[in-house]
């Protein structure tokens, strides 16, 4: 429908334009989606960094940024900045004021009488002048870039990378790192479709970029076994950095497809252009001007060893500003070099002689694709078909081996002329595949009015510029839905490939989104004066995540939602306590929403308590900024806390001073504190006066204090008549006290059956108190009773304490509760008074006595 379009077109155009408010696009939490994770969260990032300065200072844009910031805390290094942006201006200048513009350089940068001298280059200034003379075209001051370079990436480099500026640096990589799914974008309308899906706008959240998101389904890839074919575009894509080639921002992946996150050309293709808008054809400015950035584009991909082979109209996409893309890399391959390929692959009508023929090529089949696209955009139909024309495969091939183009009145003698030379048959002697390359064409009279200079530094004023209220594609219901893919599986081989291809971020073309959405200058904020903000000091700790309110109420949830779980395995928990110095703790599952967020960092052990008695214990590393300096000594413990809930212990030694005298004896422990979180253990024998007069009897663990930091831990039995009878309940630890001093651990089994001795055990009535919990999972109760308060205690004969009765809430069905209390009281042998809701319940403690 008309107004379906329309909707989806406003929806875009208003995406596009940045939603019309101060945050261009951004989320309400972007700051918190692109918080910096603490300096200390990063030393492993740190570590594990490639330290290569062309890398970090130079390709990478926000390690460049970065690196340039650090320089003008040093004038030296200010200077070399300043030069090197003086030579990267000189390459943009036109041809008759170059001379002029390089003795400006000279005199200011390379002169000694300057007060600007830049001393790491002042050897080269003669050089440098004699080449302006003899060539001011050529880049003269290349030995003096390199002189620069060399420089930099010595001292200065090992400097920065000591420098709070590149643990911002580091801080950034690890934003860049982090996981990316379907949540990271917003979604819009289909622009189009590709051969395994749609393609789709959208944009991100976190920067309000706008991307295109080809979408590639899993079985539809599957079903034409294009897995190859879909890693290889993905895997170009992600190598080569062009200003004239679609840059790959983010590859990941949904239930159902594979996605490729690409520039978002919104000026349309080039064959809509030709075609769609007035007359067919374009004039000769604007076809010069195409022609040469896709010249760029393709030397790009050469120089990465890579031929294109799919040079067509379509595949030729325009941005906001008139400046065209190469796209669809599909069909592109690697080749090796000296070794060329084979494969007839492309479009009809834009396939070389040599791929018809299946031949071994180079990179010879774009060149021949250039020249197609220069006579399409002259003459508004393709050199060996025409418009509209239907004609058969073989024929067209045969047009492509053995007919020769014709050129009407719209070309030029330069058109004519290039067209000519790159549409010859022998590819050996076509333009652009002799020992000149790519320099051969651009050298090319039709492009005498390109500065390529310019051009690559996207400062080349375009032609033409696409309307930024238009939408240049199909309407919505006139793209064709791809029809569902039956009778695929998915399997393991599969999640391989996937994991494979869903790498998250690709580094360059995420850092210039940063950058070019303003990102990088709102949060790369230092404290004052120079100083470093609380996020990069290493002695503050990290921050606990901030959580926001639905989160909060989120995690309420889950503790609840678990708090209304009961269960009679052994995931349960309960409390018995029968004396002032036996209980019995039992075990049960903590929701996942309670545990530690960095439990990814093995090896850093924490505790975490939800409730009174139950503990959740988990590890991860800690970095190394928060190691005590003092572990280089060995032997001696130490915790350092570096939040609230973790814990973290070294050890090194002690010098001999503050060893304990008493180390000649030996097995006898101690513990030394020499700083206030240092500790020293050491061990020595305890006279045998001074021994316990129960070590006949092993396994019975007791502490002896003979002075006020020296303890003594030996072991013996307990008699049969002390142990506690509820050890027959399996993971209950319990402590039985049978003097001052000693104390008893054990745990059994689970029993089948009751057990004879247990009541033997039970000579006197003990003073028992329960708090029962069982999986709702198991037991859900029924509505009449999900507000019925459940109660229950013991008899008053048998209880000392009632107030240690606790209710519970959330009570299952009568008749499950019966039969869980009958289990309970089967294995204690006590009788109950029961209280669910109204009604009343008891038990005498045998089998089949539950009444009501």
């Amino acid at each position: 429908m008309e107004l379906e379009n329309i909707v989806a077109n406003t929806v875009l155009l208003k995406a596009r334009e940045g939603g019309g408010g101060k945050r261009k696009g951004r989320s309400k939490k972007w700051k918190e989606i692109l918080r910096f994770p603490h300096i200390s969260q990063c030393t492993e990032l740190g570590n594990s960094i490639d330290r290569d300065y062309i890398s970090l200072c130079e390709k990478q844009p926000i390690g460049r940024l970065l690196f340039r910031l650090y320089c003008e805390t040093r004038p030296e290094l200010l200077r070399c900045i300043h030069l090197l942006d003086a030579m990267d201006d000189y390459e943009l200048v036109p041809d008759e004021k170059r001379k002029s513009r390089g003795d400006q350089i000279i005199g200011k940068f390379l002169s000694k009488q300057s007060s600007e001298c830049v001393e790491a280059a002042e050897s080269l200034a003669e050089q440098c002048r004699e080449n302006l003379e003899l060539h001011p075209c050529k880049e003269i001051f290349s030995d003096c870039r390199k002189a620069l370079h060399h420089y930099l990436r010595g001292a200065p480099f090992l400097d920065y990378q000591n420098s709070m500026y590149f643990d911002r640096f580091l801080q950034w990589k690890m934003l860049e790192r982090q996981p990316i799914a379907k949540d990271t974008f917003r979604q819009y309308r289909v622009l189009g479709k590709g051969g395994f899906g749609e393609v789709c706008a959208c944009q991100v959240r976190a920067t309000g970029k706008m991307y295109a998101c080809k979408k590639l389904e899993k079985k539809r890839i599957k079903k034409r076994k294009g897995e190859s074919m879909a890693l290889n575009e993905k895997q170009i894509l992600e190598k080569v950095n062009s200003r004239f080639v679609v840059s790959l921002a983010y590859a990941y992946e949904t239930k159902d497809a594979l996605c490729l996150v690409l520039t978002l050309m919104n000026g349309g293709d080039l064959k809509f252009h030709i075609y769609s808008m007035g007359t067919p054809g374009f004039e000769k400015d604007r076809v010069q001007f195409y022609a040469a950035q896709i010249c760029c584009g393709l030397d790009h991909l050469h120089q990465e060893s890579i031929v294109y082979r799919d040079l067509k109209p379509e595949n030729i996409l325009l941005d906001d500003n008139g400046h065209i893309r190469i796209s669809d890399l599909g069909l592109a391959i690697k080749v090796a070099e000296g070794d060329p390929i084979r494969g007839r692959v492309g479009t009809v009508g834009y396939m070389a002689p040599e791929v018809i023929n299946n031949e071994r090529y180079g990179m010879s089949p774009d060149w021949w694709g250039l020249g197609c696209l220069i006579y399409e955009m002259t003459a508004g139909h393709s050199p060996f078909r025409a418009r509209k024309e239907r004609v058969k495969r073989e024929e067209v091939e045969k047009r492509v081996q053995e007919e020769e183009e014709e050129y009407s009145d719209k070309f030029t003698e330069d058109t004519k002329a290039i067209c000519r030379v790159l549409l010859t048959k022998d590819p050996k002697q076509r333009l652009g595949c002799t020992a000149e390359g790519s320099s051969g064409v651009k050298a090319h009279c039709f492009f005498r009015n390109i500065n390529f200079k310019r051009l690559e530094a996207g400062i080349q004023e375009p032609s033409f510029v696409p309307d930024p209220r238009a939408v240049y594609c199909k309407d919505v219901l006139d793209i064709e839905q791809f029809s569902t893919v039956k009778g695929v599986n998915l399997d393991q081989t599969d999640n391989d490939f996937y994991f494979k291809f869903s790498t998250g971020c690709v580094s360059i073309p995420w850092q210039h989104e940063m950058i070019d959405t303003e990102c990088f200058s709102d949060l790369n904020v230092f404290g004052p004066q120079g100083t470093r903000p609380p996020d990069l000091d290493w002695n503050t700790p990290p921050e606990p995540p901030r959580r926001s309110l639905l989160d909060r109420i989120f995690r309420r949830h889950v503790r609840a939602h678990t708090q209304d779980r009961y269960i009679l395995t052994h995931i349960y928990q309960y409390s018995v306590s029968h004396c002032s110095h036996c209980t019995v703790t039992s075990t049960h599952t903590v929701p996942t929403a309670q545990l530690h967020p960095y439990t990814l960092f093995p090896l850093h052990s924490y505790i975490h308590t939800h409730c009174s008695h139950c503990t959740v214990t988990s590890t991860h590393t800690v970095p190394t900024a928060q190691l005590r300096p003092h572990t280089l000594f060995p032997l001696h413990s130490y915790v350092h806390t570096h939040c609230s809930h973790c814990t973290v212990t070294s050890t090194h030694t002690v010098p001999t001073a503050q060893l304990h005298p008493h180390t000649l004896f030996p097995l006898h422990s101690y513990i030394h504190t020499h700083c206030s979180h240092c500790t020293v253990t050491s061990t020595h024998t305890v006279p045998t006066a001074q021994l316990h007069p129960h070590t006949l009897f092993p396994l019975h663990s007791y502490i002896h204090t003979h002075c006020s930091h020296c303890t003594v831990t030996s072991t013996h039995t307990v008699p049969t008549a002390q142990l506690h009878p509820h050890t027959l309940f399996p993971l209950q630890s319990y402590i039985h006290t049978h003097c001052s001093h000693c104390t008893v651990s054990l745990s059994r089994p689970p029993p089948l059956s009751r057990s004879p001795s247990l009541s033997h055990h039970l000579s006197h009535p003990p003073c028992l108190s329960l708090s029962l919990s069982l999986s709702r999972s198991l037991f859900l109760a029924p509505p009449s009773l999900s507000r019925s308060p459940l109660s229950f205690s013991l008899p008053p004969s048998l209880s000392r304490s009632p107030s240690h009765t606790p209710p519970l809430s959330h009570p299952p069905s009568h008749y499950k509760y019966g039969l869980y209390l009958q289990w309970c009281l089967f294995f204690t042998g006590c009788s109950f008074h029961v209280a669910i809701g109204h009604k009343s319940c008891c038990c005498d403690g045998t089998l089949g006595c539950f009444t009501q």
